[in-house]
């Protein structure tokens, strides 16, 4: 697949800030992780008992059973602006463009970290080359969030839209993680096709992408 790479593309990045046509908002992969301009954060609407829970609306951070805390996303917004790495730039492992930009991909990270109170950044994102393109792509697309095996919440994500260094119009979500327990956590994002999707550059067909993060801890 041939496309003008995309730097640093998660969001989240985040939403860092997954790989495709994604990008995280500090330098990253080629995946996620592109640098961003001005965002603006969508005012994500108070979720209502039984509906699906939005990014960006939780109130308090949330410790893990056995596995760190995952911060609010004023939280997220606080860490990155005072510069906290996301994951992939302290991971051993480098991949490729083509390896972060296929579906069906499993990708793993491992890194450490030597204070247990760090605050890492765990991002994931997606761009199209316009808004309606993009809001197309995040129609046919999930998320899922897991720490040791259990869901996270998407509602602890900060939630924004951005332009891309290279013009790209992006969705960013990121999400802050401190309080790590000794020894090694597993933090997962999923990332779903429910239908094909192309972004302006590149057809996707439907599948997922899974990137799995191993961070160890005195």
């Amino acid at each position: 697949m041939s496309r003008t790479p995309r730097l640093p593309r998660i969001v989240f990045a985040l939403l860092t800030l997954a790989a495709l046509a994604c990008t995280t908002v500090t330098t990253l992969p080629e995946r996620l992780f592109r640098q961003a301009g001005p965002t603006s954060r969508p005012a994500p609407a108070t979720t209502a008992p039984g509906t699906t829970p939005q990014p960006g609306t939780a109130a308090t951070p949330r410790t893990t059973d056995g596995g760190p805390t995952v911060g609010t996303p004023r939280e997220a917004r606080v860490a990155q602006a005072e510069g906290a790495p996301f994951m992939e730039a302290l991971a051993e492992e480098q991949y490729s463009y083509e390896e972060l930009n296929t579906v069906g991909a499993r990708l793993k990270y491992t890194l450490k970290v030597d204070d247990r109170a760090a605050r890492l950044l765990w991002g994931v994102n997606w761009c199209a080359t316009t808004r309606a393109i993009l809001r197309e792509n995040l129609a046919k697309m999930e998320y899922e969030f897991r720490i040791n095996g259990e869901p996270v919440n998407i509602a602890a994500f900060d939630m924004a839209d951005g332009r891309s260094s290279d013009g790209l119009e992006c969705r960013y979500l990121t999400a802050v993680v401190y309080d790590w327990p000794s020894g090694t956590t597993t933090l997962e994002t999923q990332l779903t096709f429910t239908e094909a999707v192309n972004d302006g550059q590149a057809d996707y067909p439907a599948g997922d992408q899974i990137f799995t993060y191993e961070v160890t801890a005195p």
